[in-house]
């Protein structure tokens, strides 16, 4: 039996013996909306696919499958591609000594990513030239690295490609098509995420943290689009360990167009007399903000405010 064959017959039996829900249950403790990966990925390891997971940066696409990896027990190598990816990065470095003595370019397959047993994961894979896209995809062809005079048996059980492109991209290049051939799980990773999903998450990674902070730009977060949970991180420790000012101009960089309300939202949150009533309302005008103009949610704003200052309450 090849080498190959005794790692996937490994892996299948190891995988086989661990139950999904138990994979998910795994993952739940640090994701959430990881479900359809969870699951796909499973299947995919379990028999030896390869699999390409997509989407929007900063929703945790690199961490899951990581972390589907690890709670299944299997190794793993990742390589981030990009558009300087070179063949030699892919098939292993070059002899430099003996190509300084004796002028002989050689490939030093045996440090190839391919000759690493397990799954490869491959960091942005669609950013790579042509050249190394397809000289992937006649590996995962013939599970072997072929190169002139002979080939070298690929020890790669499967490749999942994590990519913030879609597959579209390749479409419509019979080259670049034939690849996705070779990939039988397209996943997407779930960017759908509403306020209660930012809160669970932002809750989590800052459980000693101003819960009323949290929840308000939980608000905002989910009223705004573009915010991936990474970024909605980043602002809220800005929210969090600086002043108003900073998160203002935080909030305002990432196109939120809140900033005048979270201001507010921070003012009337210190009078604990009145804070339940306006945040309501104050929640109310976030919500609607989508379907209004900027201007439209100031005016809301001010309306607000004035109700406020009439009940005593600074702002």
């Amino acid at each position: 039996m090849r080498e190959r064959d005794k790692i996937e017959s490994s892996h299948t039996e190891h995988i086989g013996n661990i139950e999904i829900h138990d994979v998910i249950a795994n993952l739940g403790s640090k994701f959430i909306k990881h479900e359809v990966i969870s699951e796909e990925l499973y299947y995919t390891l379990r028999d030896s696919k390869n699999a390409i997971v997509q989407g929007a940066g900063g929703y945790g696409k690199s961490e899951m499958v990581i972390a589907v990896c690890e709670a299944l027990g299997v190794p793993y190598n990742v390589h981030v591609c990009n558009s300087g990816t070179t063949i030699d990065d892919i098939l292993g470095p070059i002899n430099i000594k003996k190509f300084l003595d004796e002028g002989v370019y050689e490939v030093n397959y045996e440090e190839g990513l391919f000759r690493t047993p397990g799954v490869l994961v491959l960091e942005e894979g669609f950013d790579a030239p042509l050249n190394v896209l397809t000289a992937i995809k006649d590996i995962l062809t013939r599970k072997s690295v072929c190169y002139k005079g002979g080939s070298i048996e690929s020890l790669v059980t499967s490749v999942i490609i994590v990519s913030n492109t879609t597959v579209d991209i390749l479409k419509g290049d019979p080259s670049k098509e034939a690849l996705l051939d070779r990939f039988s799980t397209v996943v997407d990773v779930d960017t759908s995420w509403s306020k209660k999903d930012y809160n669970t998450v932002l809750s989590k990674v800052y459980p000693e943290g101003d819960k009323d902070k949290i929840e308000h730009l939980s608000h905002i977060f989910s009223a705004t689009a573009g915010i991936s949970p990474r970024k909605a991180i980043d602002i809220t420790d800005i929210g969090l360990n600086t002043n108003r000012e900073c998160l203002i101009r935080s909030l305002e960089r990432n196109n939120c167009g809140f900033g005048d309300l979270v201001l507010f939202s921070y003012h009337a949150s210190e009078s604990k007399k009145t804070m339940e009533h306006y945040m309501l309302q104050l929640d109310d005008i976030i919500l609607n903000a989508p379907n209004k103009t900027k201007d439209e949610s100031l005016a809301d704003l001010a309306g607000l405010k004035e109700k406020a200052s009439n009940d005593g309450v600074t702002v």
